[in-house]
């Protein structure tokens, strides 16, 4: 869910769950980066720091943000910590 596109989301998320508007995806994939972080799995971290840098909305940006902080660690830390500079809005915030 979290490095899904919205091609997929339309085609194959959204038939089966027709009952939620298609203008929410950026929602869905902050509720999966959410999971993410409270699942407490380390291995998820480099995935987060992908969507850190990658995803181009600042919601998920920011879940993934929050997700990378709750599972702390060296990695998720310097991740954080280089993203500094470069963060705004909700992003900076979680940091």
């Amino acid at each position: 869910m979290l490095t899904m596109d919205q091609d997929h989301y339309e085609t194959k998320v959204w038939p089966l769950l027709f009952y939620i508007s298609r203008s929410k995806f950026d929602k869905w994939q902050m509720n999966a980066a959410r999971a993410l972080g409270n699942r407490g799995d380390r291995a998820d971290i480099p995935l987060l720091i992908q969507t850190l840098s990658e995803n181009p909305h600042e919601l998920v940006r920011a879940m993934a943000t929050w997700s990378l902080g709750k599972l702390g660690g060296n990695r998720a830390q310097n991740a954080l910590v280089s993203q500094l500079t470069q963060a705004d809005g909700l992003v900076k915030q979680e940091i």
